[in-house]
């Protein structure tokens, strides 16, 4: 790590640590998919539980880049798929209710670490992109402009970077 610092640095390197996925991801590889998305709906206290379990990985990994690397490191991003081609995996409340409130801790973590927050998620979020916001989302990488057409983020403009690719599919 720190010839890899000390290098970016010299060079003038954004450096963005990405820590896998967030949330939702982590949650449905460990308990899978199905059982995922059913105990959002019919165990809430134990999935906002366990998604709190989980956030615990990124607390950590916060911790040990502020107190080994502090101001080496601009950003951090993690990776949860939220959508389909048409809709997000879950409704929008759901989302508020059992996932918002985590995010929002792990982002202020890692702001208060002094690193930008980055996301990753394909499919189409619009309906949770206001949450992303409030949540304290900097950077989303989206990489299905034909699912989430680059004009459509003009609505953002000023409140969230988009990192974009042509295509991907």
């Amino acid at each position: 790590w720190e010839k890899i610092l000390d290098r970016a640095e010299k060079e003038g390197k954004y450096v963005v640590v990405c820590n896998g996925p967030y949330l939702f991801e982590r949650a449905h590889f460990l308990h899978g998919f199905t059982d995922t998305l059913t105990d959002c709906l019919l165990e809430p206290e134990l999935t906002a539980e366990f998604l709190r379990r989980l956030a615990g990985y990124h607390f950590a990994s916060v911790e040990y880049i502020r107190k080994h690397f502090p101001g080496r490191i601009h950003g951090y991003r993690g990776t949860d798929d939220w959508g389909t081609q048409l809709a997000p995996l879950v409704s929008p409340e759901v989302f508020r209710r059992l996932f918002k409130p985590v995010y929002r801790e792990i982002f202020s973590a890692v702001r208060d670490a002094g690193m930008d927050v980055w996301m990753h998620s394909c499919g189409q979020v619009a309906p949770l992109m206001d949450d992303f916001i409030e949540m304290g989302l900097e950077v989303l990488n989206i990489m299905q402009p034909n699912v989430f057409p680059v004009p459509a983020l003009r609505e953002f403009r000023g409140r969230l970077c988009f990192e974009v690719s042509a295509d991907a599919q």
